[in-house]
């Protein structure tokens, strides 16, 4: 089993990696991104039955880059310390309920989800079309405009998901309760904004 954590890994969730909320062990993980502290590191772990390459059998362009292995030692002894992790997942808390209070308060938003300090907020349109069960299909036009009107608002975020219907909610670990704030509330600002456009 392949663990794919360059994206959710390196506490993102409030675990160290994303897999250990299913309580799995996999036998190889892909760690990238995160794991560098803005340098370019990617990491490969397996178990160590896998290791079958021989001397020189496994090389790259970009191998040992020393900076990034500095960066990438002192990313991993913050992972080591249980109150960091905690922190991301308060924080992950505070997020969630924030984005769940907005969606009880309009239209467009059609599911919340995530773990800790990766969120996705999923967008639809309430007056397009329907799937068999009923409910509004994804709706990427609507998250194009909140994206924009974001931006307009002075929040950068970032979409993708279902026919790019998922507003991306991947904020920097350290991120602050100020700034967690700040963020809500332009979020909020934007979405009732495009929310009122597309209701009436």
């Amino acid at each position: 089993m392949i663990c794919d954590e360059i994206q959710c890994g390196m506490g993102r969730t409030g675990k160290v990696f994303a897999f250990e909320h299913a309580g799995i062990v996999p036998d190889v993980i892909l760690i990238s991104k995160a794991i560098g502290g803005t340098q370019p590191l990617a990491v490969v772990v397996y178990d160590k039955d896998l290791d079958t390459w021989g001397p020189g059998a496994h090389a790259g362009t970009f191998r040992g880059n020393q900076l990034a292995m500095v960066a990438g030692t002192v990313v991993l002894k913050k992972l080591q310390d249980p109150a960091f992790l905690a922190d991301v997942a308060r924080k992950g808390k505070i997020l969630e309920e924030g984005l769940l209070k907005l969606k009880d308060e309009v239209s467009i938003i059609g599911d919340v989800r995530g773990k800790g300090l990766m969120l996705g907020i999923e967008f639809i349109d309430p007056n397009g079309p329907k799937d068999i069960m009923g409910h509004p299909v994804p709706g990427g036009d609507v998250a194009l405009k909140v994206q924009r009107r974001c931006l307009e608002n002075g929040l950068i975020m970032e979409k993708g998901g279902r026919n790019g219907s998922v507003m991306r909610c991947l904020c920097a670990l350290n991120i602050t309760d100020d700034e967690i704030k700040t963020a809500l509330s332009i979020f909020e600002k934007s979405v009732k904004e495009v929310d009122a456009d597309v209701c009436h």
